[in-house]
């Protein structure tokens, strides 16, 4: 689950930011692993 966040860096820093482009690119990931989880 942790792999699944936005990209970005510094992470738990006060310079801690976050690339805004891959917010949709991780939210795909998110649905599509919901989406599957009772494909069995």
């Amino acid at each position: 689950v942790c792999a699944m966040g936005v990209k970005g860096g510094r992470n738990h820093s006060p310079e801690e930011f976050a690339i805004v482009e891959t917010l949709f690119e991780r939210a795909k990931l998110l649905a599509n692993c919901a989406i599957n989880l009772d494909a069995d």
